[in-house]
């Protein structure tokens, strides 16, 4: 799990104990796509993964495809973003993710 600022960066990173799975450089890159990005993760691959949607000069190498990270938002203004991965699947990362939002979500004004 990871939660970065508005720039990407990250601010708490949370690292499971137990086997090997998806390593933090995963979720931090995820954390920062939907930051800068200022959507999902699951919303960003799908714009990204249509044809000519993609413009590779502007390419940005931090930058992750599948979901698995929602943006933190007051109002329309992105503050941030949540990430978490190691399911079986990006939908249930980002369910995850968007589920840890919204226990905060009354606390961001």
């Amino acid at each position: 799990m990871t939660v970065a600022d508005r720039l990407g960066a990250p601010k708490v990173v949370i690292v499971r104990d137990g086997p090997p799975g998806v390593g933090p450089e995963v979720n931090r890159r995820k954390a920062y796509t939907a930051a800068v990005q200022r959507q999902s993760t699951g919303e960003y691959t799908k714009r990204v993964s249509t044809p000519g949607a993609f413009n590779p000069g502007q390419f940005d190498s931090q930058l992750s495809t599948g979901a698995g990270a929602v943006p933190i938002k007051i109002g329309e203004d992105t503050i941030g973003a949540i990430s978490a991965a190691g399911a079986p699947g990006g939908d249930k990362d980002e369910a995850c993710a968007q589920a840890g939002l919204d226990k905060i979500k009354d606390r961001l004004n």
